[in-house]
């Protein structure tokens, strides 16, 4: 049986992370062949969130998790925490008196209900139960803006109710959503830059990009990168930081540049700047896009070994950090990459041009948003299977969520 574990953050009006909704396919009808929904929830649960840890998938935050009717029947939602959990309830489960009386329950002993992929057909539908869910989450790919309104303004009498945009992919309607009520948001909405006019380049930024352009050479000079370094002891500083944390598994301390340059090699030093440069780079935007980029990175590398491309793995791991560099600096990113040390196939893959490294890259995003059909069709392209890139997700998740905790001022 294929277990597949993706998750989607969850964010509030101050664009933190407040959930994730965990995903094992990406609607009723599993993208992998005819696999049994009940069958497909039962496996995610006992193989993937109890054996993995649902606090290492959702750092501590709550989970939210779609459950067939017949899970709810048998009360599978108390196997879990009801501070940990939020229980989603699909749109083709229709509000009969059994489902009335789950969600009474379920209410009673303190669990949180979401009414999942609501449109504004749902209105009526709903109605027996809105007294005992806490979230409704408004789909607005199936809803208009005039309608994403009007919901809220037909059940705000239900003062129980929260509301949650979800499938949110422009700042527009996250401002709008704002603006009617929403207090949950869902979606890449803030996945693609919202202005032209973006930021410039600092001197310690380019110091920053200068180093890593010699790092990348065939043949570093590593005095020019202790030149380049001593222009930027902050720099200096967070290398070793990096360098220093658990996520090594050292068993001595490492005191400079030249001592983490000897033990790293110059190549996972190009991999840590360049991390520096993205979270540093990512100061202003939502935690989370850090994040994000830095699972992809290691996500990337870790693909590389399996389907045989262990000599591009450095590659990959820029450019799952680089694939949202243009948000970071709301410009183009044509306009950015081409700035950048990096290969030119790694450049074409983030320009959105086909090749090797743009099926990994696609690959990757897929399987980031759950989009099964995508994944199925980019994944088959590098040979690479749905149970090993589960496994590889995880693990990358695991490693950044270390990395945040080592790193964390």
């Amino acid at each position: 049986m294929e277990v597949f574990v993706a998750r989607q953050p969850i964010f509030n009006v101050e664009k933190e992370v407040v959930a994730y909704e965990l995903l094992y396919r990406s609607s009723r009808i599993n993208a992998f062949g005819d696999v049994d929904g009940d069958m497909a929830t039962s496996t995610l649960i006992t193989n993937s969130l109890l054996v993995l840890g649902l606090e290492s998938l959702t750092q501590n935050k709550k989970a939210y998790i779609n459950f067939t009717y017949t899970h709810l029947k048998e009360d599978t939602p108390h196997l879990f925490s009801k501070d940990a959990l939020v229980v989603e309830i699909l749109e083709n489960i229709e509000p009969d008196k059994q489902l009335i009386d789950i969600c009474k329950k379920l209410r009673e002993d303190g669990f949180t209900i979401a009414l999942d992929d609501f449109t504004f057909d749902s209105l009526e539908k709903y109605s027996s139960i809105y007294k005992f869910v806490d979230i409704i989450k408004v789909d607005f790919m199936k809803t208009s803006p005039h309608e994403r309104n009007v919901i809220i303004k037909k059940l705000e009498r239900y003062h129980n109710l929260a509301f949650l945009a979800e499938k949110v992919e422009k700042e527009i309607e996250f401002k709008d959503a704002v603006k009617w009520g929403y207090t949950l948001f869902q979606g890449y909405f803030f996945s693609k830059p919202l202005i032209v006019d973006g930021k410039a380049i600092t001197p310690s930024k380019f110091a920053q990009f200068q180093m890593l352009n010699e790092v990348s050479k065939v043949e570093p000079d590593v005095n020019v990168l202790t030149q380049i370094t001593q222009r930027d002891p902050s720099m200096t500083y967070k290398i070793l930081r990096l360098v220093n944390s658990a996520a090594f598994r050292r068993t001595a301390e490492i005191k400079s540049i030249k001592q983490a340059l000897v033990y790293l090699g110059l190549r996972e030093i190009q991999k840590w700047l360049s991390f520096i440069l993205v979270r540093d780079l990512g100061s202003d935007q939502p935690e989370e896009l850090v994040w994000i980029v830095l699972i992809r990175a290691k996500f990337g590398e870790t693909i590389t070994r399996i389907i045989g491309c262990d000599d591009r793995e450095s590659e990959v791991f820029l450019m799952g950090l680089f694939s949202c560099i243009d948000v970071f600096f709301n410009k183009s990113m044509e306009e950015i990459v081409n700035s950048l040390p990096l290969a030119s196939d790694v450049k074409e893959a983030l320009m959105g041009k086909e090749n090797c490294l743009s099926n990994i890259l696609k690959t990757i995003i897929s399987y980031e948003k759950g989009d099964w059909e995508q994944f199925r069709q980019f994944s088959s392209k590098i040979k690479l299977e749905y149970q090993k890139a589960a496994e590889l997700y995880i693990d990358a998740v695991n490693w950044a969520n270390q990395i945040k905790m080592d790193t964390a001022s």
